[in-house]
């Protein structure tokens, strides 16, 4: 179904537009701007995410739920994730599973209740958020969203994709502020590219307070950097990648929570809307 519209453009793009119909593929004016129009609007899409819902319950070991499935205003944090996602044009998730894998898959089966697709890359147990990513290598083939099971965060998702497309890089990671930056993954940027990423500094060697929000996007050429030996993102591929000049840093504004404790769970069910 298509709505008809109306135009006015300067003689000069007219006539490039023009250019373009070969009477085959493009058969005329309005089908060349519609060409035109979704080739620029596709550059700056992404459809896919891999969701990082692994690792053991700490920060809940008393809990039945595993601490995706924390529930943050009557849903789990995961549900919350699909559904905000959802809203940004991202409808094929992949779930990387392994502590409670059961909990997680019952509850959003194939997706379709949400309205979305959903596929499961599952392990036996832990084994690290960079061997995660490579194991759902399978399910990638063009640029993907990467969201950890545990954070909740609201900002211009779209306007990342765009910086991401126009600066070319293999991965650009959504940073935020905190005041004490000493439990994180700390960037020093130059510009808009990471030059080094530290994960837990020591006091003396926090020179920032931009850390990683666990969100990024990547391509699907990261997976041929991530090796058998590596299990931390923050530990083992991003320094890789920083020293390669091949992370983009996106500073953003707005509410970030990381829910991987009882204490930040109250202040998620207080703060999220």
């Amino acid at each position: 179904m298509r709505d008809r519209i109306t135009i006015t453009l300067k003689k000069e793009i007219v006539k490039e537009v023009d250019k373009i119909i070969n009477h085959l593929t493009i058969r005329n004016r309005s089908h060349a701007i519609e060409y035109l129009l979704t080739k620029m609007l596709s550059k700056y899409q992404v459809d896919s995410a891999l969701i990082l819902a692994g690792g053991s319950n700490e920060g809940f070991k008393n809990s039945s739920n595993h601490k995706s499935m924390q529930f943050v205003k009557g849903r789990p944090i995961l549900e919350n994730i699909v559904l905000l996602l959802k809203e940004r044009g991202i409808k094929k998730f992949v779930f990387s599973c392994d502590y409670m894998a059961d909990q997680i898959m019952k509850h959003f089966s194939d997706g379709r209740k949400f309205g979305v697709e959903i596929k499961y890359v599952v392990s036996e147990k832990p084994q690290g958020r960079a061997l995660a990513i490579k194991s759902a290598r399978n399910h990638f083939d063009k640029t993907f969203l990467v969201w950890y099971g545990d954070t909740l965060c609201k900002f211009d998702l779209s306007d990342m994709i765009r910086t991401h497309s126009d600066t070319k890089a293999l991965a650009t990671i959504a940073l935020t502020t905190v005041s004490n930056p000493l439990n994180y993954g700390v960037v020093k940027m130059k510009g808009n590219r990471i030059r080094d990423f530290v994960e837990k500094p020591k006091k003396r060697m926090a020179e920032s307070f931009l850390v990683s929000s666990g969100i990024f996007l990547a391509e699907p050429e990261i997976f041929k950097y991530i090796n058998s030996k590596m299990k931390s993102l923050e530990l083992d591929l991003f320094p890789k990648l920083a020293k390669k000049n091949l992370l983009i840093g996106y500073p953003f504004e707005g509410l970030w929570l990381n829910v991987n404790d009882k204490n930040e769970l109250q202040k998620a069910n207080t703060l999220w809307k």
